[in-house]
């Protein structure tokens, strides 16, 4: 990381090698009293034995929020009552009404962590409202958070903390403390220094590898997004087999009748999420193994008006009886091509199956088609009564249509390869 690449750096410079200790903030500085380090970084003056070094690395702290939490903070004082996070001691560094606050820190609601990872999990998983962090920190764990956690929302940024947090090495000796400042002004002059800042904090994040973009939507049982990420009988075996294959992604929410146009415009690395195969996408994307299998569709229908037909062939037939299908999408090859060659009485709509379901309650038509698994928690999610509704199993629907990772053309086709390897693995 960046601290330790300057603190390394300057002290070659010099001709030192640095081996590194690992501590809890708060222990770093008896660590070097009782003899098991040299130095310890991150740290401010104190009135201790001490000899500190100029000042190694700056933080511009800043405060973070969801957007769509609406907090607004017209000054420090704001924060006193909120779940807000930061780093070990920040109580100690950020100024007096930062301090009162957080109540010197012991506020129930203010919770500070020595390691980062920590605490930008706990703004992701939406267990804090406010993240106290530097910005180019707060980034860095956003990349690399987004395949747990949803990272892509719109988030607001609350300059209210205008001082920057300087920190210095402690060292036991001030020979040492001498060595290392020398060596660190070298690097400074050299242009060195500014060269590690800008590999960190402005190269790595705009060079990083473009993360393939998972779009999902909401669709019980299979998307289903919560705190700790997206989860579902196809969304946990997609993210799964992601993070197997090593193949860096990020969550993205977006509604299911604009995920297809995603597909067709090609502009970037893209994948959906649970998608039938069918002759007419393969045209314009690229799909992956299966990673779930259906059990049989069947016709959802209110219980005040039976079917009574037990195959979809005959059930098409009927003219009197409307079908509600949704705006290209596919049903299956067997069901489609039925659609097709038989032209049942039908509504087409982009509604979702929690619209769809409500249409049918409003007897808007009679009957739609849906899997088993989805149809009991779609109705719940719709705030409709299951037992008002039946499931007609239909003879001639053939069992498990296969569901898909789908791809624009942009995902390469070693990514492609390296998903399906990791999907088989995990079967």
């Amino acid at each position: 990381g960046l601290e330790i690449d300057i603190v390394r750096e300057a002290l070659e410079n010099v001709g030192h090698t640095l081996k590194i200790d690992y501590f809890d903030r708060q222990f770093s500085r008896n660590a070097i009293a009782f003899g098991r380090t040299d130095a310890a970084a991150g740290l401010k003056i104190d009135n201790d034995d001490l000899f500190y070094s100029d000042i190694y690395i700056s933080f511009q702290n800043t405060i973070i929020s969801h957007a769509d939490a609406k907090i607004k903070l017209e000054s420090i004082a704001d924060l006193k009552g909120r779940r807000f996070s930061a780093w070990r001691n920040a109580y100690q560094n950020l100024g007096e009404e930062y301090k009162t606050a957080t109540e010197n820190g012991t506020s129930p609601s203010y919770l500070e962590y020595d390691n980062q990872l920590i605490q930008n999990k706990m703004f992701w998983s939406r267990r804090i409202d406010l993240l106290v962090i530097d910005q180019y920190v707060f980034n860095w764990y956003r990349q690399r958070l987004s395949e747990d956690f949803i990272t892509t929302g719109e988030i607001a940024n609350h300059p209210l903390l205008p001082l920057q947090t300087h920190y210095r090495l402690g060292f036991k000796a001030p020979s040492y403390r001498d060595d290392f400042n020398r060596g660190l002004k070298q690097l400074i002059d050299s242009g060195r220094y500014d060269e590690l800042k800008d590999r960190y904090l402005v190269v790595e994040m705009s060079q990083r590898d473009e993360p393939v973009y998972l779009h999902y939507n909401e669709r019980p049982p299979y998307l289903v997004s919560g705190n700790n990420g997206v989860f579902g009988l196809t969304a946990t075996p997609a993210g799964d087999a992601f993070k197997r294959a090593g193949v860096h992604f990020s969550w993205q929410k977006t509604p299911g009748d604009k995920q297809l146009e995603l597909l067709k415009k090609n502009n970037r690395p893209e994948c959906l999420v649970g998608w039938f195969k069918n002759a007419a996408r393969e045209k314009y994307a690229k799909f992956t193994v299966p990673i779930y299998t259906d059990k049989p569709q069947v016709a959802l229908t209110r219980k005040d008006n039976p079917l009574q037909h037990d195959s979809l062939q005959t059930l098409f037939t009927n003219s009197k009886q409307v079908l509600l299908v949704k705006e290209a999408y596919s049903y299956g090859v067997y069901i489609d091509q039925l659609i097709s060659a038989q032209k049942p009485r039908r509504i087409i709509t982009t509604l979702e199956n929690t619209g769809m379901l409500r249409a049918l309650h409003n007897h808007q038509a009679d009957y739609m088609l849906i899997a088993p698994e989805e149809a009991e928690q779609a109705l719940v999610a719709a705030d409709l009564d299951p037992e008002a509704f039946t499931m007609q199993p239909l003879s001639d629907v053939p069992f498990g249509e296969t569901r898909h990772i789908v791809c624009t053309m942009q995902v390469r086709d070693e990514t492609i390869r390296q998903l399906n390897k990791a999907i088989q693995q995990r079967h």
